[in-house]
Formats: structure tokens, C-alpha cells, sequence
């Protein structure tokens, strides 16, 4: 598989207006490229501003396990900090912008994550179509340059040239979905309220948590979804416990109850929302079962072997008359993934 067919297979299951110049201003240092539409780009700050408003209740203790920090607004910041540094529009052409900076470049180990291939949302129903509010494009560079063993920069407009040489490049495109208003269903069209700002949050959180990881847990790619789930056969689901859907739903957890600017409504849609992302965590694999068809054609040589008065010796083929019947299907709990994530060697 081409390192470019790579890329578009992890890019799955990871609105643009008029740009303008607009220099981000967030205590993050979280930086918008002078694509990004200036409107988009303010209502970024205007959600992270909204992070040091925040009253964190953790009464499960969840935030320490998960984040390894405690449960704290000014913790939540550090932690998104640590993940995500730039935003790009979701019309960013690659193509034009990604260059090998450097070849042979050293990695720090050579395990790489599974990548499963689910369908894509060409020609899918609208029912079952999942939305891209936004994609993490760093953990992608990098795991693309670890296959090529390059190092991959990409030219961010108004930034300059950033080396991938960390999945903590958190280099994050914004999809047409991000944007898009909490309530839309019940008639709700104003996507600048505090909710709104949540919701939105818990995206970068889910997204942030793609920046870590290494060897087989690089990137914590997505999972397909299983038959009877309602993204079954795509990429939106989790086979860990401490994945992106883990985190941007526990992120909204320990927020919504204390958010005296929510409506009940609001806060009700919220709660619906980090239970939507708890629904894609898969607590279980199911194994396959062993294959048992050359047990068969092994016992099938033997017969003959035997009805042939064969003089050599058949002791081997004991195993073979009472065949081990196959596996029966069992399930493989999931466990939470190693998050500390991978760095390149020094430039």
C-alpha cells in the first residue's frame, strides 16, 4: 500500500467562509493558519476562552485515570495545549503544502498501529453517513513519515514550514460539520452560545487525544464499527478505553451539570452527545475461530499413509484421530492504551 493511500486510510474516521487576516488570540497558543475563515477562527478562541470558565466535577475520579492530571479547568487547558497548536480549513490542499524535509529519518521504534479500512461515506445513506467536524492531520503526517522513514513538513500559510516529528504536531483540520448548532433539530439556529462552545470543545478534546501514543497505540486510530451498531462497517468507533471518544465524552461529562449558562434543553443535548461517544467505545473483540481445514487434510494423509502400509513412522498422526475441534468464538476485553507519544529524533 502507497504511503498516499496510507494517509487517506487514516484521514477516515479522523464550513468555510471567507478568510481573513486574523491573528489567533488565545492563552493556548493555539494558531489558526491565514486560510482559516476569520469568523471560524474567532469563535475558536471565544471556546477556548470558555475552558477557564469551567467548574469540573469528577466525583468518579475519571479525569486522573484518563488525562493523568486533575480535574481542574486550568488542567484541561494544559492538557488540550500539550495537543493541539494549529488549525487549518478543510479545503487545505496537502498536496501543494507536504515535503520530505528529511530522509532516513530515525524513529523511535518500528511497531505501527493497526489500521482498519471501513467503508467510506461516498454514496452511503444520510441516516448512517458520519459528519467530520474535524480531522487530526498531524498524527497522520507522522505516521506516513514513519513509513517512509522521511520526515514530513508541511507549510502552514502566515506559520511557516512544520515538522511532523511527533504525533504531538497537533496540526488539526476543521471539518464543515464544526461549526454546526447544538439544538439544529429542534429549531435552534444560534451556534454562539456557551453550550454550543462545549460541544465544540469536546470535539478538540476527542481530537487532542489522536496526538498520542506510540508504537501500536500511535495515533489511537479508529475502529469499525460492528453490525447492529449504527455506524456499523465505518471507522467511528474505539476498541480501547481511553480513546478520542473515551476523552471528548468524559471531557463533557464533568462539565455539563455545572454549566449554569446551559438551558436544561442544552444541557439535555450535551448529555445525549457524550452518550452518543460512550456508545462507540467497544468494551469487547470477538476472536476467530481456529481454523481447523488442515487438521483435516493431515488426518486425510495419514489415513492413506496408514491404508498403504506406510513404514515410516506415522506417531505424528495420533494428534490427528481425535482432531482438537475448533475455537469456539470468545471475546477479548479492551484495555486502555499506552498515551505517551512517540518523538522523532532532534532536527
Amino acid at each position: 500500500m502507497s504511503k498516499f493511500v496510507v494517509f487517506a486510510v487514516v484521514l477516515i474516521g479522523l464550513s468555510t467562509s471567507q478568510a481573513g487576516k486574523y491573528k489567533s488570540n488565545n492563552t493556548l497558543g493555539i494558531q489558526c493558519a491565514k486560510t482559516v475563515a476569520k469568523d471560524q477562527c474567532k469563535h475558536i478562541d471565544k471556546d477556548l476562552a470558555a475552558l477557564k470558565t469551567l467548574h469540573v466535577e469528577d466525583p468518579q475520579q475519571e479525569v486522573p485515570r484518563l488525562f493523568k492530571t486533575t480535574a481542574s479547568a486550568t488542567s484541561y487547558e494544559a492538557w488540550l495545549a500539550d495537543r493541539v497548536n494549529y488549525i487549518i480549513p478543510e479545503d487545505f490542499d496537502l498536496s501543494k503544502s507536504i515535503s520530505i524535509l528529511r530522509e532516513h529519518y530515525i524513529y523511535p521504534n518500528t511497531a505501527m498501529p493497526d489500521v482498519e479500512i471501513g467503508k467510506t461515506t461516498e454514496n452511503a445513506s444520510p441516516k448512517t453517513t458520519p459528519v467530520t467536524v474535524m480531522s487530526n492531520i498531524g498524527s497522520a503526517l507522522y505516521f506516513v513519515g514513519k513509513q517512509s522513514n522521511s520526515l514530513i513538513g508541511v507549510d502552514l500559510p502566515g506559520i511557516g514550514v512544520v515538522p511532523a516529528n511527533s504525533p504531538r504536531i497537533g496540526l488539526i483540520k476543521i471539518g464543515a460539520g464544526h461549526f454546526r448548532p447544538l439544538l439544529h433539530k429542534s429549531g435552534e439556529t444560534n451556534f454562539d452560545t456557551h453550550a454550543n462552545s462545549l460541544d465544540r470543545l469536546s470535539t478538540f478534546f476527542h481530537e487532542a487525544r489522536h496526538s498520542d501514543g506510540n508504537g501500536k497505540s500511535l495515533g489511537f486510530f479508529h475502529a469499525i464499527c460492528p453490525e447492529g451498531h449504527p455506524f456499523a462497517g465505518y471507522n467511528a468507533c474505539d476498541r480501547n478505553l481511553n480513546g478520542p471518544y473515551t476523552t471528548g465524552a468524559t471531557f463533557l461529562k464533568t462539565v455539563v451539570n455545572n454549566c449554569g449558562a446551559c438551558s436544561e434543553p442544552e444541557k439535555e443535548a450535551l448529555r445525549n452527545l457524550y452518550m452518543d461517544s460512550y456508545g462507540r467505545v467497544l468494551t469487547t473483540t470477538p476472536t476467530k475461530p481456529r481454523d481447523t481445514s488442515s487438521d483435516a487434510s493431515m488426518k486425510e494423509s495419514c489415513d492413506l499413509l496408514r491404508k498403504y502400509g506406510s513404514t515410516s513412522d506415522l506417531s505424528f498422526c495420533d494428534k490427528y484421530d481425535n482432531p482438537t475441534p475448533a475455537t469456539t468464538i470468545t471475546t477479548i476485553p479492551s484495555v486502555e492504551l499506552d498515551d505517551s507519544p512517540e518523538f522523532g529524533s532532534p532536527l
